[in-house]
């Protein structure tokens, strides 16, 4: 799996836009819409990202132990 270690993702995506100036007015636009902050009932969103992650854990029978260290490796 490749990893960008050199740049940041804002970064390729400027240089992309730069390049292709077409796609300047996609982000000009979602940016319009985007709400600044945090998300609107953030809570919502945890709550359902615990339900999501317990029922994973159950179905996949993962225990405190099985995990590794979390590095990706090439």
């Amino acid at each position: 799996m490749w990893v960008p270690k050199e740049k940041s993702l804002a970064d390729v995506l400027e240089e992309r836009i730069h390049a292709n100036p077409d796609m300047t007015w996609p982000f000009d636009a979602a940016c319009k819409y985007a709400q600044k902050g945090a998300a609107r009932k953030l809570h919502k969103h945890f709550d359902a990202f615990k339900d999501l992650t317990e029922k994973l854990i159950k179905d996949f029978d993962v225990h405190e132990g099985d995990i590794g260290s979390g590095s990706i490796q090439e």
